[in-house]
């Protein structure tokens, strides 16, 4: 009787929510009047919670929009094709890169959102799908649902105003790829173009102070003064707020689990050059403890397995060494991949180190053959000069996402695996 009585809510609540962003949508087709953005405050009775409605806008639309442009090198990613040995090259999308100025803006930690007025600001990037309503399974910084041109969020309470800041947020902040490779990068936008940088105070998830690798990356940039952390489910008012699009950025999961394709991700290569050097200037020196020259990016079985003993066995003849890089400190990670000459491993946020590489290392990613031709890690080595090579398995479940929560187990081919490492280490 509970379980029908508690299907019943749920049912009740989507119903309702449906129905309020329905109307919402309606009135902003047929009311032109509302194009500046209109806010709607709902409570779904018996939920006893509270609805905010947005409008979506892009910050380039705003008139403090600066525009640094778009990188003509950034229109290509390529990788190693396995059988022929031939290097792809696919194109890509990328619109401009910039930030803006928002006065009496407000912000919720965990979101690439900004709030200004009755609108939601955030950053114009392409989408491959030709759909004319594209809609996200968006659940961070406490939004519950968005469209391309309409978001709802949680009304949380206000917490504390701050004068002048830089925000320094965007989605799944925990997440080692996104903070350091679409997020992170952030600040060389401004470092770059806004002369009184250092006048601004820096809004980050608390996620990231917790983090002592995501804290290490972001005090190679800045003080550690200048850092606030915003606790979750607070809304933070800005008196002068500046938004910086990210030069990196690959679109969310869309609920049809359509994933990434060459078309998602925008780079912006002489941004990333930058941030490149700069990371690497803070965190390698000569002094450093040579490692391994050849490396297994190992990870715990507990989701996406694969026959990873197998794979094991194999690298032991090619003298691989094991690392988990989750149990490394930031300069650690580092020093690992720059003197690595060979790395093997599963596709993951491990690669994002990939970052630290030097020129002609050569690397092998396993990722599953209905995961399509994700240029995430093809671009960072790409901008490392490593050669990358794919390959595929048969993925168990019928999409990426219900791989990542299955207990199926995947199988690495071990004597394409073999084959492929004799060539690259003759």
């Amino acid at each position: 009787m509970r379980f029908k009585l508690y299907q019943l809510k749920r049912s009740i609540k989507r119903t309702l929510k449906f129905w309020a962003l329905s109307s919402y949508k309606y009135i902003l087709e047929k009311d032109s009047s509302l194009s500046k953005g209109l806010v709607i405050l709902t409570k779904i009775y018996p939920f006893n919670r509270y609805f905010v409605l947005h409008k979506i806008d892009y910050t380039s639309n705003l008139k403090t929009y600066s525009s640094l442009g778009v990188d003509s090198n950034s229109h290509n990613y390529s990788y190693i094709d396995i059988d022929t040995q031939k290097q792809v090259k696919k194109p890509k999308i990328l619109k401009m890169v910039g930030y803006a100025i928002l006065e009496n803006a407000r912000v919720i930690t965990g979101s690439e959102f900004v709030f200004k007025g009755g609108i939601a600001y955030k950053q114009d990037y392409d989408f491959p799908y030709k759909l004319k309503d594209v809609n996200y399974a968006l659940f961070h910084g406490g939004i519950v649902n968005n469209s391309s041109y309409l978001l709802s969020w949680k009304l949380y309470h206000f917490s504390k105003t701050i004068d002048k800041a830089i925000y320094l947020s965007g989605s799944y902040t925990k997440n080692w790829y996104h903070w350091m490779i679409e997020i992170l990068p952030k600040l060389i936008v401004l470092k770059r173009d806004l002369e009184d940088f250092n006048d601004f105070q820096i809004l980050v998830s608390k996620d990231v102070i917790e983090s002592a690798n995501h804290k290490s990356a972001l005090l190679c940039f800045v003080e550690e003064n200048k850092i606030i952390s915003l606790d979750k489910e607070q809304i933070y008012r800005v008196n002068a707020l500046i938004y910086v699009d990210s030069p990196c950025i690959a679109t969310p999961i869309k609920k049809t689990h359509i994933l990434s394709s060459a078309k998602d991700c925008n780079f912006y290569y002489s941004l990333m050059k930058d941030f490149k050097d700069h990371l690497t200037a803070e965190l390698l020196n000569s002094q450093y403890t040579k490692g391994s020259k050849r490396i297994y990016l190992y990870r715990e079985q507990v989701s996406r397995k694969f026959n990873q003993k197998e794979v094991l066995n194999l690298l032991e003849r090619f003298d691989f060494s094991s690392v988990d890089t989750g149990k490394l400190s930031l300069k650690q990670q580092a020093e690992l991949f720059n003197d690595a000459e060979i790395i093997v491993g599963a596709t993951g946020a491990a690669w994002t180190n990939l970052l630290f590489c030097s020129e002609n290392t050569k690397a092998v990613i396993f990722w599953p053959d209905n995961l399509g031709i994700d240029s995430r890690f093809p671009n960072l080595a790409n901008l490392s000069g490593v050669d990358l090579y794919s390959l595929e398995f048969k993925n168990p479940e019928k999409d990426w996402v219900t791989y990542m929560k299955s207990e199926k187990e995947a199988h690495v081919n071990i004597e394409n695996l073999d084959q492929l490492l004799k060539r690259l280490t003759l």
